[in-house]
């Protein structure tokens, strides 16, 4: 996730903020910001240390909660990647296991055997146990 930084105020009394916030709540403050003000970037502002707190609640009021929103879509969108990566971790190893070498014992889709000990793992791995 790119980010975007705050600049620290010290003289600032308003609630805790981030050190930086997730760069489409900036660029959102930046809108608002560059309908008054003219001549900088959002990239130029990122570079000179973003916007202050206080910057960002004049623009955007309410930007810590979409910033907390924002952070939990991608850190869901993490975990089901990692979780998609998983599982097709775990089917490549299931179906490396249905293989006919055409001698009996050999764990094979056409005999139907798999060993009981596998399964037990794979439904382990699947269930997250």
């Amino acid at each position: 996730m790119k980010t975007f930084p705050i600049a620290i105020d010290s003289q600032y009394k308003g609630p805790p903020f981030p050190g930086e916030i997730p760069w489409e709540i900036a660029d959102q403050a930046y809108l608002i910001y560059a309908s008054r003000y003219t001549g900088q970037s959002i990239e130029v502002i990122a570079r000179r240390g973003g916007f202050y707190a206080a910057e960002m609640d004049l623009f955007l009021p309410d930007w810590r909660a979409r910033c907390e929103k924002v952070i939990a879509i991608h850190a869901d969108h993490e975990r089901v990647i990692r979780d998609r990566d998983e599982l097709r971790k775990i089917a490549s190893e299931l179906l490396d296991t249905f293989v006919h070498h055409g001698h009996p014992g050999e764990p094979c889709v056409q005999s139907g055997w798999v060993r009981v000990r596998d399964i037990a793992d794979y439904r382990r791995r699947v269930s997250g146990a």
